[in-house]
């Protein structure tokens, strides 16, 4: 993973989330910075001034849902996750499944 680097698409991202989903970051969008993984294909969002922020990741390119569109999905551990409109509702099924096999075998 390289360093935080702000970007014009993780000022973008931070405007649409405010829009869209009503969140706030911490600094605005020019506090926004993105974490990238080329090797997991994943991106992090992070402030730029190390402020506490609420984790948030999601696939690359970030280019694919800012035109296609997101869903945002905070789960249980307050991680929150951007999925892409279209896989959105099969990473929904897979957690789930994932969940009820842990259920099952605690």
């Amino acid at each position: 993973m390289s360093g935080p680097r702000s970007t014009r698409s993780a000022q973008l991202l931070i405007k649409r989330l405010k829009r869209d989903c009503d969140l706030d970051w911490p600094g605005g969008p020019d506090n926004a910075g993105l974490i990238v993984s080329s090797a997991s294909r994943r991106w992090e969002l992070v402030t730029l001034d190390r402020t506490p922020a609420p984790v948030i990741t999601g696939p690359s390119p970030i280019s694919t849902l800012l035109r296609d569109g997101f869903v945002l999905i905070r789960w249980p551990d307050d991680t929150q996750e951007l999925f892409h409109v279209e896989t959105a509702e099969m990473q929904l099924s897979h957690r789930l499944q994932q969940a009820r096999v842990a259920a099952a075998g605690a």
